[in-house]
This record gives C-alpha cells, sequence and structure tokens, in this order.
C-alpha cells in the first residue's frame, strides 16, 4: 500500500506565499478539531475550500461530514494563486485548508479514522502542498521523514501512522486538499498493479460496515465502561459511609 508519493506536479512558491501574506494576519485560525494529538494553540488551520460552511470565521468550516457542496470562503478569494493551484486539480477538491504548525512543537503520531480514512485504494485523497517550511520541519510516516519541500505536492496516506515535529523557528504552513480519485489523478501515479486493485475494491466494499460496527462497538465499551465507574463510586460511597448506618 503506497505510503507517500510526490506528485508531477510544482507550485510558485513566491506566489503562494504572497497569498499567505496578504491573508495570514488578517484571518482568524482555529484549532485543529483533533486537540489529542497537539498542545491547543500549537497546530491551527483556516478553510479555503469548505462543505459545511463558506464562513472561514466558524470553525465548522474545518470540517467534513461527508455531504454538502464545496464553498469557496473569503480567504480563498482574497488568494487568487493559490484558486490558480486548486484548478490544477482536475477533479473534486470537497476540501481545502491552510494548517500551520508553530515553531517548537509536535502532532503526536495518530491515524485518520472515520469520514477522512482518505487513501489512493479507498478513493479520496489528502494532499500536502508546503508553502512555508523548513528543514527541520519533519513529517514523519510511520517514524520515516518524508522529504516535504516547499511548492511540491505530495500524497500521503493519512491511515497509517503519521506525526509532524517543527524543530525550527519558522510558522510551518502547508495547504491541504481533500480529493477524489479519478482518471486524471490516477495519471498523476505510476501504474498500479493487480494487487491495487483487488484492495481497492475490498476496501470500498467491506470498510464502511465494518468502520460503522467498529463505532458501535466502541460507543458500547465507554457506555459500559461509565456503568462500571458509576457503581464503583456508590460501592466506594457506600463503605466509606458505613453502609448509610
Amino acid at each position: 500500500m503506497l505510503g507517500a508519493y510526490r506528485l508531477p506536479l510544482s507550485f510558485d512558491t513566491e506566489r503562494m506565499l504572497a497569498d499567505l501574506q496578504k491573508v495570514e494576519n488578517e484571518i482568524k485560525w482555529h484549532d485543529h478539531p483533533d486537540y489529542t494529538v497537539a498542545n491547543t494553540g500549537d497546530w491551527k488551520a483556516v478553510a479555503l475550500l469548505s462543505s459545511e460552511t463558506a464562513d472561514a470565521g466558524n470553525p465548522e468550516s474545518l470540517r467534513f461530514h461527508g455531504r454538502g457542496k464545496p464553498m469557496p470562503t473569503a480567504v480563498l478569494k482574497a488568494c487568487p494563486y493559490l484558486g490558480e493551484v486548486l484548478d490544477t486539480f482536475k477533479t473534486e477538491v470537497h476540501r481545502a485548508r491552510l494548517m500551520n504548525l508553530r515553531p517548537g512543537t509536535q502532532i503526536t503520531e495518530h491515524r485518520d479514522y472515520g469520514a477522512q480514512r482518505y487513501s489512493l485504494e479507498r478513493g479520496f485523497i489528502r494532499v500536502h502542498i508546503p508553502i512555508r517550511t523548513h528543514p527541520d520541519v519533519h513529517w514523519k510516516l510511520r517514524g520515516k521523514t518524508i522529504p516535504l519541500k516547499a511548492g511540491e505536492a505530495w500524497y500521503l496516506n493519512v491511515t497509517q501512522p503519521h506525526a509532524v515535529q517543527n524543530n525550527s523557528q519558522v510558522m510551518r504552513v502547508h495547504m491541504v486538499l481533500d480529493v477524489k480519485v479519478n482518471p486524471w489523478l490516477m495519471s498523476q501515479f505510476p501504474p498500479q498493479p493487480l494487487s491495487f486493485r483487488i484492495n481497492s475494491v475490498f476496501l470500498k466494499t467491506f470498510e464502511p460496515g465494518f468502520m460503522v460496527l467498529r463505532e458501535h462497538f466502541l460507543t458500547r465499551k465507554k457506555r459500559v465502561r461509565k456503568i462500571l465507574g458509576d457503581l464503583g463510586l456508590r460501592r466506594l460511597k457506600h463503605a466509606l459511609t458505613g453502609g448509610g448506618r
């Protein structure tokens, strides 16, 4: 299963930085919704294209629930070259964000689940385009640093364990796209073997149902833990009070 691949696309770093600098200090950046893998305030984002709301000031603009038509935000409209970058992708882009990471901070290792379980085999992928980065920024997949450079476009399989360390003194910023796999996009990759097609059919057919069952199991597990926890507290209170005597 392909973990990372540099697409045969490149973009003008100076023009991307010029767009970024126009809006970077004028817009409200929101903490990434996954607060479990980074400290509050370290990892932030702003929507360029959102299927939830066109208001980039609304944190919900960062989310994707698998419905709705992608809408450009005012941030994207203020960044004409970033709009050209989006237009390069001759497929459906259902979400686009600018994502930063403060100097001296990290995103701990994790996998993406749920509606964002993206990989080439599953029919949707995530593409990272570094705008501002540094040699001391390390984007790691399965513990191996992927050499992302400004202006490049990289497919990254976020279902695999990944982490980021910003050991530099710069605010790292990537443009991050969620895109649909179509014939044009497949043409940007090397030919895939028969095993890829078999795996793709299997994942698209069975994984959605498995993920629903997994979520159901985890919900029940949390509920049982809460019941057992409440029962344990009652027993402790009963013991401390001498059983009500």
